[in-house]
């Protein structure tokens, strides 16, 4: 909408509204600051990308990643009313193979479906964070954000480059009682086993899916 609202099948509520609920967690380790270069996988229909894109400024770069049409769609739409000028959108799956994958079409917002354990979907383009590093001429993302909704393993496991990446935030979905999104213990050992330091969102009682964010860089602490 012209003031920036998100549509949902709910009562409308702004951007930046939604986006100031999530920030203690996105940014809990690292805050992107002025010329940075932001990844954003799973960027969902937009409710980070005005606070990134505020944040980055004129020198740096939000990249924003999603498969989902309806999803991209309304991200799409955000980006060009809110005329955040420094954000790159790409229609695609982050993952281990370049080519076509299935997406679910669970959550008619497209904002829940998923990659992982698909058997039956709409077929979206897929890439490699290796392939996206090369193609975009990046050496070095500052802050990079993935919410893809158990796909996060994947994604981890095939990716080769990682002094490239400052810092990481992972939101994982253990808290769903899926097994195909029990990734919070695989992804942290395959930083581990890197020399890398991972830290974890202390557990909250209103909140309970804050303590599968896994968080590996730059302690502001």
């Amino acid at each position: 909408m012209g003031d920036c609202h998100l549509v949902w099948d709910s009562p409308t509520r702004m951007v930046r509204d939604i986006t100031s609920q999530d920030l203690k967690l996105f940014f809990y380790n690292y805050t992107p600051k002025e010329g940075d270069i932001v990844f954003d996988i799973g960027a969902g229909v937009g409710t980070e990308v005005f606070e990134f894109s505020k944040r980055v400024g004129k020198m740096g770069k939000v990249y924003c990643f999603e498969p989902d049409p309806l999803a991209f769609k309304r991200l799409k739409r955000i980006v060009r009313t809110m005329k955040l000028r420094n954000v790159i959108l790409e229609r695609i799956a982050v993952g281990n193979v370049d080519g076509i994958v299935a997406l679910s079409q669970e959550s008619d917002l497209g904002t829940t479906n998923r990659t992982v354990g698909v058997d039956e979907g709409i077929e979206v383009p897929m890439k490699k964070l290796d392939t996206l590093l090369k193609e975009y001429a990046i050496s070095r993302v500052d802050y990079l954000k993935m919410n893809i909704e158990g796909g996060e393993l994947p994604v981890i496991s095939s990716f080769s480059n990682f002094s490239k990446i400052a810092n990481w935030c992972i939101a994982c979905h253990d808290f769903t009682g899926d097994k195909n999104q029990q990734t919070k213990s695989p992804v942290s050992e395959i930083f581990t086993s890197k020399g890398m330091k991972v830290e974890f969102h202390p557990f909250s009682e209103k909140e309970p899916w804050a303590s599968d964010y896994i968080y590996i860089g730059n302690s502001q602490q």
